[in-house]
């Protein structure tokens, strides 16, 4: 008996004689079909990668632009500088929602919007804090947060047109 391998010929379920030149392996003598796994990254991939790439400021730190941009000791805002690198060259800037938009228009169109809308009312509510974390776990009395009103800036946009209607 010889140390060599059986090829495939060798497990043929039927003769190339009886086929006409056909060799047909037979599917149970080769362990059957596979089942192909493995070899799709899948949606999960995908998934990752917009997570990451689209990602927004967490809603403490916006909290604190939010009050830095609306705190009464500011002087008048100014235009911000330009930047040829964001959309509407950095003019047109949403700070609830951290986007920037190439005009006013869709600005005030964003303004209208759930997301908005969802974003506003998320900030309305205390950020979490350290010391908040620390009391509901036992180091300190839980103190339940507090609602904070930001100013919208649509109500802004609002108050504007109004007086530019009556004049």
């Amino acid at each position: 008996m010889s140390n060599v391998a059986p090829s495939r010929a060798d497990f043929a379920s039927v003769t190339a004689e009886s086929t006409g030149g056909i060799i047909d392996i037979s599917l149970e003598m080769t362990g059957g079909k596979s089942k192909q796994t493995g070899h799709s990254k899948g949606a999960t991939c995908r998934q990752k990668v917009f997570k990451t790439k689209r990602k927004q400021a967490c809603l403490d730190e916006v909290f604190e632009r939010c009050v830095k941009a609306n705190s009464a000791s500011k002087p008048v805002p100014q235009a911000a500088p330009l930047d040829p690198d964001l959309p509407g060259d950095g003019q047109f800037h949403c700070i609830p929602c951290d986007r920037y938009f190439q005009d006013q228009e869709p600005l005030t169109q964003h303004f209208k919007s759930k997301l908005h809308k969802r974003r506003m009312k998320a900030l309305q509510v205390t950020p979490y804090s350290v010391a908040e974390a620390e009391a509901a776990g036992g180091t300190g009395s839980y103190v339940p947060p507090q609602k904070v009103t930001l100013p919208d800036p649509m109500l802004k946009q609002r108050s504007e047109d109004d007086l530019k209607m009556c004049a």
